[in-house]
């Protein structure tokens, strides 16, 4: 049986503690009233309203899928997830969103993203004050990025994990941050990489030779904990941004006379991408990393990638709802509605910022994020061609930065952190800060600095007091000797599975059944969409007196429906079904759903679950077709049913099944010498020569 599900501890420590959420709802409304005035001015063409409009709207957006609305408006954009909803006894009015925990998380990072892109409008500018500013907000992304890889890099290589008292976040060999894992540190280090070319070539400038070697020294530090980091799409994402930076200060200083310096630059952002593949030819863990996807480029059988397996799940999703998603954060609840065999791990994000926010935003948000990226880079471009050398240098290294951070949130979660997403619009914004026109009045009105000043204390007092509410409940909550849990439902649950286990040497058994069943319905009402919930109510009603044999049935139906990945659940139903039903098909659930479907999918995700569920099938006596049903397309399962079929005797299907193992599995040496011995002198060993030779393993 599976714990209570919750994000990892990564995630637990990005903005889990989180506002009430009337007061997000009225923080966020005024963070897009904001605006209001530039637009009574008429400024709505500006880059202040270009840029904070869409990210506003987004804010807008996540609210208003908080708020309760009908089922019969939400099966109107998305007939399916509200059939599924219906499905699952959700209320006619409740919150559009899948998972509201999952929303208000990114409501609040979306509140972090405004006040920085604000800040960064406000203070930064194409004079002597605001270019300053620019620099020192490179400086922080340069310093930071270089901190945490030196201390990564030393750690791993140099001391055991940990340096001068200072832990990285994990192990395994890959050089991570002390607040960052591999593949955001890849992201750090790019960005750090690109602010450090920009300001070295500042530094070149006003002939400060040494500090220019100094910022050269820590680029490589930069680039050297991308490459160790061990994370493909992270060095793709560092020479993305690199060979950018590279090329708009190449062209920067070519404008203002140093045409060789300007040439050599742009020659380094031409041969960058041929150091990238020797680096990979020469670091083995990059080289297997990357012959790892190979067969899906070739065709040729191979290991499966989990990582293409969770986009057609996420694209999927996206088709469930297309236009306004299931609810901004909520991928990882949601994404269980349609997680596809092939992606076994629990996908708490797609690993791939596009697929992510179509999912759960549809149209509408993809469409909001497109606008923005197209007004920085459209605005942000005026930049370069500022009559301010030291602009046009500070706006290459931002835009190299941002383009890290865009070209790694291709294939991996990036901008779902705040700990990336709060740099990489203060990077993608600077360039527009640096090209947008002064006004005096306005900035002085509305947008002056102590105007902002005032606006971020307000935000960590708002962050702060929710911070303490929320760190209350749930310290209160493992005070009570329960297991952690995020939200108010998984609470609900962790509380009542301790009650149901400590049962036996309770004082009041009844007393803590009643209050256990209590807490179910709190946590189903609470978190319909976690498959746990209603598994729990199952058991209940299967192991009491008074228990209702449908109900049962009911509950682990709309379980199925929100199970796909989870191999526990899946397995445990597959037997309660199997005890309930036989092999005949589930009233509830997805249609034609049968105890066989259920104990395929957990086998197919663990090769732990298919053993167990094959033992407990034969010792039911499963034969023939029903037999055979529960047996995934997987080398390890086909395996063990040909060693079963062998021992029936039917030698016919033990040789073809573990033909079709070896056809999945082809690397397998043991696998190889199994199917030759049993097809030797059998009339079917052409055919199993023939397999062999075209993977050409003998």
């Amino acid at each position: 049986m599976e714990t209570v599900e919750g994000p990892p501890r990564f995630l637990a420590r990005q903005l889990e503690a989180l506002a009430p959420l009337w007061l997000l709802q009225v923080v966020m409304l005024a963070a897009f009233l904001s605006w209001l005035p530039d637009v009574l001015r008429g400024r709505c063409r500006g880059p202040r309203i270009a840029l904070g409009l869409p990210l506003a709207l987004l804010a807008v957006l996540a609210a208003v899928q908080l708020i309760p609305g009908s089922a019969t408006l939400l099966s109107a954009f998305s007939p399916e997830l509200g059939a599924t909803r219906a499905a699952l006894g959700v209320d006619d009015w409740a919150p559009f969103t899948v998972w509201p925990y999952g929303t208000r998380v990114a409501l609040l990072t979306l509140l972090g993203v405004l006040v920085v892109q604000r800040t960064m409008m406000v203070t930064v500018a194409d004079d002597g004050a605001g270019r300053r500013l620019a620099r020192r907000v490179l400086w922080f992304v340069f310093a930071v990025a270089a901190l945490e890889c030196g201390i990564g890099i030393a750690s791993t290589h140099l001391g055991d994990d940990t340096v001068l008292g200072l832990a990285k976040v994990s192990g395994r060999g890959r050089v991570t941050g002390t607040f960052v894992l591999a593949p955001m540190l890849g992201v750090w280090a790019g960005m750090g990489a690109c602010a450090g070319v920009g300001l070295a070539m500042l530094a070149w400038r006003r002939d400060a030779r040494r500090s220019a070697s100094v910022c050269g020294v820590l680029v490589a530090v930069c680039v050297a904990g991308a490459v160790l980091s061990l994370s493909r799409l992270m060095l793709a994402a560092t020479a993305g941004g690199l060979i950018v930076t590279l090329w708009l200060a190449g062209g920067s200083l070519a404008t203002e006379g140093r045409t060789r310096v300007g040439r050599a630059l742009r020659g380094a952002a031409v041969a960058l991408p041929i150091a990238v593949v020797a680096v990979v030819l020469l670091v083995p863990s990059l080289r297997e990393r990357v012959a790892f996807a190979l067969p899906y480029v070739t065709g040729e059988p191979g290991p499966v990638e989990p990582r293409i397996a969770g986009w057609e799940s996420t694209w999927d999703l996206f088709r469930l709802s297309p236009w306004i998603g299931t609810g901004l954060g909520s991928f990882g609840r949601a994404v269980h509605l349609t997680q596809s065999i092939d992606a076994p791990q629990e996908m708490w994000f797609a690993h791939s910022d596009p697929l992510n926010l179509l999912a759960d935003g549809g149209v509408l948000a993809f469409g909001l994020a497109m606008a923005w990226l197209v007004s920085c880079w459209r605005h942000g471009r005026i930049a370069l061609r500022s009559a301010q050398p030291e602009t046009r240098l500070l706006a290459a290294a931002a835009i190299g930065g941002a383009v890290v951070v865009l070209v790694g949130a291709l294939a991996d979660f990036q901008t779902q952190f705040p700990v990336v997403a709060l740099p990489f619009v203060a990077l993608a914004v600077l360039p527009t800060a640096l090209a947008a026109p002064r006004d005096p009045s306005t900035d002085e009105i509305w947008m002056g600095r102590r105007r902002v000043g005032t606006t971020v204390v307000a935000v960590v007092l708002i962050v702060a007091f929710g911070f303490t509410d929320s760190l209350r409940e749930r310290t209160a909550h493992i005070d009570a000797g329960h297991p952690p849990a995020p939200t108010t439902g998984e609470m609900a649950l962790g509380a009542a599975r301790t009650l149901l286990s400590g049962l036996r040497s309770s004082d009041d058994p009844g007393a803590d059944l009643e209050e256990a069943e209590r807490l179910l319905t709190v946590a189903v009402e609470e978190e319909p969409f976690l498959d746990d919930t209603h598994l729990w109510r199952a058991l209940v009603e299967l192991s009491t007196p008074d228990g209702s044999r449908d109900l049962a049935l009911e509950e682990l139906g709309r379980a199925r429906l929100v199970s796909r990945g989870h191999a526990g659940v899946n397995l445990q139903i597959g037997l309660l079904y199997l005890d309930l039903l036989g092999t005949s098909e589930a009233e509830h659930g997805p249609a034609g759903d049968t105890a066989m479907d259920a104990l395929r999918e957990a086998g197919a995700l663990v090769p732990q679950a298919f053993s167990r569920a094959f033992a407990e099938a034969l010792q039911r006596e499963l034969t023939g077709d029903d037999l055979r049903r529960i047996v995934p397309e997987r080398a390890h399962a086909l395996e063990r049913y040909a060693g079963h079929l062998g021992q029936a005797g039917d030698a016919t299907g033990q040789r073809a099944a573990l033909r079709r193992a070896l056809s999945i599995e082809p690397w397998n040496v043991a696998l190889v010498e199994k199917v030759v011995r049993t097809h030797e002198g059998t009339s079917d060993e052409a055919e199993a020569r023939d397999l062999i030779s075209r993977f050409r393993l003998e």
